[in-house]
């Protein structure tokens, strides 16, 4: 597995980010061609600032993509802002779960703590090495 280090700032700053405009949980993974559904770590931000977004894929590294291309105007006159969602690349995320738990204050701890938990699992480290080492 990867080892990740960042900047204790940089982890702090997003944190809050992540308290602020994130996502933290573990999500059912549902594939056809698969006997079982499967959870997976889960970690998104979504917002209308690409610029920040960028900011963090610069750090911490996985991909954006756009989310909603905004709207058509409303009856009151506003469109809705296109928006994008950041989100790590799945290797990153347990490393990203343990950098970040000491800064997080809010309701997402709890999520934050089942992620981390979410590798101690034995069954999930074997499957995370056979899916980054395929059979040729």
């Amino acid at each position: 597995m990867a080892l990740f280090t960042w900047d204790e700032t940089d982890l702090a700053w997003f944190a809050g980010l992540m308290e602020g405009e994130g996502h933290i949980g573990i999500h059912v993974k549902r594939r056809k061609y698969r006997k079982k559904d499967y959870p997976l770590p889960d970690f998104r931000i979504r917002n209308t600032d690409v610029g920040l977004l960028e900011a963090v894929k610069g750090i911490f590294g996985g991909s954006i993509r756009k989310v909603y291309d905004g709207g058509r105007e409303t009856n009151l006159g506003t469109a809705r802002k296109p928006y994008f969602e950041w989100a790590p690349r799945q290797s990153a995320i347990r490393s990203l779960a343990r950098g970040i738990l000491p800064y997080v204050r809010g309701e997402k701890t709890k999520n934050l703590e089942e992620v981390a938990r979410f590798y101690e699992n034995p069954e999930v480290m074997e499957r995370l090495r056979h899916w980054s080492h395929p059979k040729e």
